[in-house]
């Protein structure tokens, strides 16, 4: 029968390839995918993680030279411990890895990370037996056991090379700690060696979750991996070019040997594809395009052998036996180098995966398939994908048969063949007893199928069929055969290994294409049904529709599907469902092609900065998670958790170009630095360094930064992070956008432009921020103020300044001194010990500039190490070399700007400072240190600015402030002790100038019921209460005497004065006349100096001593 028709296509093939041209080319980059969850198969590394070996020391273990365990919790995920064989490895021999910081919960994922040596591809199974293990460290609790066996991936990374080997399971108690080691029962047979990267645990929520309803939607590119057993304890020899799977080009294909005889296999080989980060949904169709690599027929028997599951995570989802008729099959017009046409084998999802794989669960006859199967790549389809096919219809009928039939050898109902219903059909009854001969019906096409009356080359041709009673088998398909002609002459044929012989198509079982990939045009599409003699091949043939699936420019990706139509579709080197030929971002990297974590409009694998925090992905590094929150560098704003984020670390200028300032520039990488600045020059950047400038203080500390969590004090922002940004939640402003909007700028305690955490003296009085730490035991050989040695664990925490050599941060590290309690750390105090005397002052450097007087040394500071020039060694380098220590008076070692009396007179420094009076309780503090304004340590009452930073400067002149010793205050009614002796001292205190001679005068009063006596000539004095003291009173005069002789004015004799920070010392007698109860004070004053002259600061010129006296 020829019947003329025409087309009712799936699709308008040039308005759809427009319309996909216009989204996927211009609209893309609005294209992103949503990170639901975490990042799978995150690291267990940084702050608080302990890798160490069990079951045996790093020698016995046979552990690599430089390959030890302690790499395992470095962060650097290309760093690894390595087992030199795992046949000799000692039973029970492993490793571990602890998080003494974080606690997972149950459900989590836990595993390792690992790679097997030797030659060639090995075998996941050689893994077989090992035990992944965890752990919560609480002896009530058992340790959860997981044991591998088949199934296990591994990252196939070529055809010669060994592959990564992600080992997992869902736990279902909550652990720290995750081993990995071989049972001391465990026999391996194969010698390799074993290289363990790191340790894992990750959300099962983790991941991308992909809803792109892309048809035939490769699983490939970025961060895709293969995965492949054979079944069998012994190297692989069964796979081939597995790249190619994943190489984003549909038209390369892996060879897979699947493996012959017969029966159920015990252990099923499997080629997998896993997407380590993204997740597709249920009710999408997965599966793979595979064909036969001689071209022969991929038949019922090859397929019914085969069956497809997913994984989600290395937990099953759905497991599909292709022969039990719900398998999806279809034809694919991939035809590599075979005439042959690839075909479709998937399965409709029930549950969410990231990983799918092709499974042969029985042998399957040599004789069957005598050449390897050819896998070009693994894909998805969005639930509303149909199949991109063209049917051929008419309302034509005309019948014609050939050769010798029997009576039943008819084909029913021929227009239904053409009747655009893909549900009608013709049918055709095999004879019972056949005599030999044929039935055949031929459809033609007419101009409007294609919009032209020949059919292109690369086109599929065929028919739908299906066979009632039985399966389209090997036997079956001899004996069919498709043809196509142009016109009257024959183009080309094919029969039996040429044609698809497929059941199951869309779900129904039975239903099969059968055609093949034409080489030449055609207008006619013709079906033959041969009945070999003598032959009864039972039941009947349905025949349901005519097709073409056209691909003309023969990239193998049908018109209805094709993006660009000039362009080759199956190229997709990203595997983001963007074919290449239209795709703004096609880069090939560890990098998401879907992702735009700084929402600057450019996907993560096209984007130099993925974060947006000026310094390049290459730098940060895209396998390095330096403080182990399972955020890689390069989408981390703050790689360190040091709460100051990485944009502000980095060096770069970033002005006007973070406006919000949340630590992610405005626009697309507008400012960028290949090389991070490095503030102390230990190689470490500082948005690595957790000390930047390497005083001893952590930069958190420095950082000035309030309410974060810091449980174990190392240094090191405790998590979560809910937005997984980086930032932790206690210092991030939002936890729910990417970025910390209005974060803090770090603090610039004494305001020259470095901020603390690179200022080695943050609050600039001279005195380093090394040594007003207080910390003990720091090496700083060359006293540069700069801790010197090594940093064994990378975290930019000296040694000696470190208490955890191993892991990052410094656990426990010991707080700054802060030596008046005021709740400011020596090292941003410019008042350290409360004794009103600046620590500039009190440091003893000399040539020191400070221009305005306020106690905070003046710049430049020539090499931006935050000492400034005056008070700097050597302006050329970071640090100042052999600087002075702080001066100790006294030698008590304690230096003066902590020593509350610096001279060690018994008279604390500030009432020598002429503070007294505000230390009421004689502590030597002023009382309840109030610095409401300025944060600069400086109580507001003594502090000259109390609005500015500084303000507790020297006086230009001399300032004198009077002192009365007199320990034994209390009076009797009568006798001896009724008489006391004491002492007045006058004080110059700013040890600044001498006061010009002859100009000081005081006076001394005593109250009603007393006398006072002075001896001009008197050398020395018994202090009652006291010691002898030697007096000076030869160097004053009487000038007045009034209220009875209780008060008396002393002037100083002409041509004496106070030299700068001396003292004159007199003597006095006080006696008891009358009787009187109760408390009164002796009283000294010295008088006003109005032109400040030998006395700069009234404010201090009196000075009152108790006494007491009863009845």
């Amino acid at each position: 029968m020829e019947i003329s028709t025409s087309q009712s296509a799936a699709c308008s093939r040039p308005l759809l390839a427009l319309f996909l041209s216009l989204v996927l080319g211009l609209l893309r980059p609005s294209v992103t995918y949503a990170q639901e969850g975490s990042l799978c198969y995150k690291p267990i590394v940084g702050a608080g993680v302990t890798a160490t070996p069990i079951g045996g020391s790093v020698a016995s273990l046979g552990f690599t030279t430089g390959n030890t365990p302690d790499k395992l919790a470095n962060g650097n995920l290309n760093d690894y411990a390595e087992i030199s064989n795992i046949v000799t490895l000692l039973g029970n021999g492993g490793v571990s890895v602890k998080n003494s910081s974080t606690t997972y919960p149950s459900g989590w994922h836990a595993g390792y990370v690992v790679e097997l040596g030797g030659s060639g591809l090995l075998n996941a199974d050689v893994l077989n037996g090992f035990v992944i293990q965890t752990d919560d460290g609480n002896s009530a609790t058992a340790p959860e056991t997981f044991t591998i066996n088949n199934g296990v991936g591994v990252t196939v990374v070529s055809g010669s090379s060994t592959g990564r080997v992600y080992l997992n399971f869902k736990t279902t108690r909550p652990f720290n700690e995750v081993r990995l080691y071989k049972p001391q029962t465990l026999t391996v047979s194969l010698a390799s060696s074993l290289r363990i990267y790191y340790a894992t645990a990750f959300d099962p929520s983790c991941g991308f979750k992909e809803n792109n309803n892309i048809c035939f939607d490769q699983i490939a590119g970025n961060q895709t991996v293969v995965n492949y057993s054979n079944g069998l304890a012994s190297a692989l020899s069964g796979l081939a070019n597995p790249q190619n799977i994943i190489d984003g080009n549909k038209n390369t294909a892996a060879s897979w040997t699947l493996t012959a005889g017969t029966g159920v296999l015990s252990n099923s080989p499997f080629v997998g594809v896993n997407s380590l980060q993204q997740v597709y949904p249920a009710g999408s169709k997965a599966g793979f395009v595979i064909q036969v690599s001689n071209g022969g027929l991929l038949s019922t028997d090859v397929l019914n052998s085969l069956g497809i599951r997913t994984y989600l995570h290395g937990q099953l989802q759905d497991d599909v036996d292709l022969s039990n008729g719900t398998g999806i099959l279809g034809l694919s017009l991939i035809s590599g180098s075979n005439t042959t046409p690839a075909q479709e084998v998937a399965i409709t999802t029930t549950k969410p995966y990231n990983e799918i794989r092709l499974v042969q669960r029985s042998g399957i006859s040599a004789s069957v398939l005598s050449a390897p199967l050819l896998i070009y790549y693994a894909f998805e389809s969005g639930s509303a994908c149909a199949e991109c096919r063209s049917l051929l219809v008419s309302t034509a009928t005309q019948n014609r048969f050939k050769g010798a039939i029997a009576s039943s050898d008819d084909i029913t109902n021929q227009a239904r063949i053409v009747d655009g219903d893909t549900t009608n059909y013709a049918t055709y009854s095999f004879p019972l007893v056949s005599v030999g001969g044929s039935a055949q019906v031929t459809v033609r096409n007419n101009a409007t199928t294609v919009n032209t009356d020949t059919i292109p080359r690369y086109s599929f041709a065929g028919f739908t069929i299906e066979r009632v009673d039985g399966l389209l088998n090997l036997g079956l398909l001899n004996n069919i055969v498709i043809t196509t002609f142009n016109g009257t002459t024959q183009q080309e044929s094919r029969t039996a290994g040429g044609l698809l012989g497929l059941s199951l198509i869309n779900g129904r079982n039975g239903l099969a294409t059968v055609g093949f990939k034409t080489a030449l045009p055609y207008n006619r599409i013709r079906i033959t049904i041969n009945t070999p003699a003598g032959i009864n091949l039972g039941g009947s043939i349905r025949i349901y529709y005519a097709l073409a699936s056209l691909d003309d420019d023969n990239d193998g990706v049908p018109n209805c599907f094709e993006a660009c139509p000039a362009g080759n579709d199956a190229l997709d080197s990203d595997g983001d469902g963007i074919p290449d030929c239209v795709d703004g971002c096609n880069q090939v990297n560890n990098k998401s092609p879907f992702a735009d974590t700084d929402s600057d409009g450019i996907f993560n694998a096209c984007d130099v900065d993925s974060d947006n925090d000026g310094i390049p992905d290459t730098v940060e590094g895209i396998d390095v998670d330096t403080d182990g929150d399972g955020i890689p560098n390069y989408l981390d704003l703050d790689s360190d958790n040091d709460g100051i984020l990485d944009l502000y670390e980095s060096g770069v200028a970033v002005g006007n170009n973070d406006a919000n300032r949340n630590g992610v520039l405005d626009s697309p990488n507008p400012i960028s630095t290949n090389t991070p600045r490095d503030t102390d020059g230990d190689g470490i950047p500082d948005f690595l360094d957790l000390d930047s400038d390497n005083d001893g203080i952590t930069d958190l500390r420095e950082s000035g930064l309030t309410g974060f969590t810091d449980v174990n004090n190392d240094g090191v922002v405790d998590g979560p992070d809910a937005d997984q940004d980086g930032i932790q939640d206690s210092v991030d402003t939002d936890d729910t956008t990417f970025g910390s909007p209005n974060m803090p700028l770090p603090k610039d305690t004494d305001g020259d432009t470095i901020t603390d955490q690179r200022d080695l003296d943050s609050d600039n009085d001279s005195i380093t921020d090394l040594v007003e730490s207080g910390k003990t035991g720091l090496t700083d050989a060359n006293n540069d103020g700069v801790v010197d040695g090594p940093d064994a664990d990378g975290d930019g925490i000296r040694d000696s300044a470190d208490s955890d050599d191993v892991v990052f941060g410094s656990p426990g590290i010991t707080p700054a001194k802060d030596t008046d309690g005021d709740t400011k750390p020596d090292y941003v105090d410019l008042d350290s010990d409360q004794d009103s005397v600046s620590d500039l002052v009190e440091s003893g450097n000399p040539g020191l500039v400070d221009g305005n007087n306020d106690g905070v040394v003046d710049g430049p500071d020539a090499d931006g190490d935050g000492i400034q020039d005056s008070a700097d060694n050597n302006d050329g380098v970071f640090g100042s070399p052999g600087i002075t220590p702080p001066r100790d008076t006294d030698g008590d070692s304690t230096p003066d700007y902590n020593d509350l009396d610096s001279d060690g007179d018994g008279i604390n420094d500030i009432i020598e400072n002429g503070k007294g009076s505000t230390d009421l309780n004689n502590d030597g503090k002023v009382d309840g240190p109030v610095d409401t304004n300025d944060n600069d340590g400086i109580a507001d009452v003594v502090d000259n600015k109390p609005t500015e930073f500084g303000g507790l400067g020297v006086p230009l002149t001399s300032d004198l402030t009077p002192l009365i010793q007199l320990p034994a205050n209390n009076f009797p009614p009568t006798g001896s002790t009724a008489t006391k002796s004491f002492t007045v001292g006058i004080y110059e205190t700013q040890n600044v100038s001498a006061t010009p001679a002859g100009t000081i005068e005081f006076t001394v009063t005593v109250p009603n019921g007393f006398s006072l006596t002075f001896n001009p000539s008197a050398t020395s004095i018994g202090v009652s209460g006291g010691s002898s003291t030697t007096i000076q009173n030869g160097r004053w005069t009487v000038t007045n005497s009034s209220l009875g002789g209780r008060r008396l004015t002393l002037r100083m004799k002409a041509g004496e004065f106070i030299a700068a920070g001396q003292s004159s010392v007199l003597g006095f007698t006080i006696s008891r006349t009358t009787s009187t109860n109760g408390s009164s004070s002796i009283t000294v004053n010295i008088s006003d100096d109005p032109t400040k002259t030998f006395d700069s600061n009234s404010a201090n010129n009196i000075y009152s001593r108790i006494i007491n006296s009863a009845l």
